[in-house]
């Protein structure tokens, strides 16, 4: 793991393992950590989700609110 988005959950060089199986049957929820592969830089991330689809996020002073 590279970086220190994900801190403190997940610190740098850090080994994640993934199941690329988890979301087959059900779908993210929010504040699940995801992982995805970004095909332009050639790199897998990882993020919190904090946002579903349909919701409108604000971010003030580092906080998130929705």
């Amino acid at each position: 793991m590279n970086g220190e988005s994900m801190a403190p959950t997940i610190v740098p060089g850090e080994i994640v393992v993934i199941d690329y199986n988890a979301y087959k049957k059900v779908l993210p929820e929010r504040w699940d950590v995801v992982a995805y592969f970004n095909q332009t830089e050639k790199s897998m991330y990882t993020h919190r989700l904090v946002g579903l689809p349909g919701e409108e996020i604000d971010i003030h002073d580092s906080s998130i609110f929705n």
